[in-house]
């Protein structure tokens, strides 16, 4: 009790508003000094809370709020899954299958550019652009084969096609086969 009325003393000296002191009852309290003002302050007014009793009810505040923090980030964590990942995994496998189909020489695939966010629509755009200009090269390509194929076919000048390393004859037209007197599957 002595140390408890020096704590006091003290705290009104110093006009603390908060002492922490051993009440009646033996258990240490938190005591709320407030000055009346009937008695020009000189009056104190005191109310008092076991200390451990404030401490559970702080410790049971800070615990709750980490529950509802550690709540909102899993939601925050499901939410970003269910509309930020699968969305992008689905447009990725999206693009994988369409990038295969065109690896394996189906220049037909395309992927879609409506009902889906703009970035991802410009990217499926750009790769649709790319295949077009794909499609268009390998049919430039196509085209100039043929007409190489018939120049080279219906020619009357004879025409070999030699591997320059092998010295084997790759290819020869009818007029070689002619002029050299063996069929075009000996030559």
């Amino acid at each position: 009790p002595d140390s408890s009325r020096e704590r006091l003393l003290d705290a009104l000296a110093r006009q603390q508003s908060r002492v922490v002191m051993v009440g009646v009852d033996g258990q240490e309290r938190l005591f709320i000094l407030e000055p009346v003002s009937l008695a020009n302050g000189s009056l104190i007014a005191s109310i008092s809370a076991p200390l451990g009793s404030i401490m559970q009810e702080i410790e049971h505040a800070f615990w709750r709020r980490v529950v509802v923090l550690l709540a909102t980030f899993g939601i925050s964590l499901a939410l970003a899954y269910r509309f930020l990942f699968k969305s992008l995994k689905g447009w990725l496998d999206n693009i994988n299958r369409a990038a295969e189909r065109v690896t394996s020489g189906n220049l037909e695939a395309r992927l879609i550019e409506e009902n889906i966010p703009d970035e991802l629509a410009t990217l499926n755009q750009r790769f649709n652009n790319m295949v077009c200009t794909l499609q268009r090269q390998v049919g430039e390509i196509q085209d100039s084969e043929e007409r190489y194929r018939a120049l080279f076919q219906g020619s009357h000048c004879v025409m070999l096609i030699i591997d320059p390393v092998s010295g084997v004859i790759v290819d020869a037209n009818k007029a070689a086969a002619s002029y050299y007197g063996w069929s075009h599957e000996q030559l």
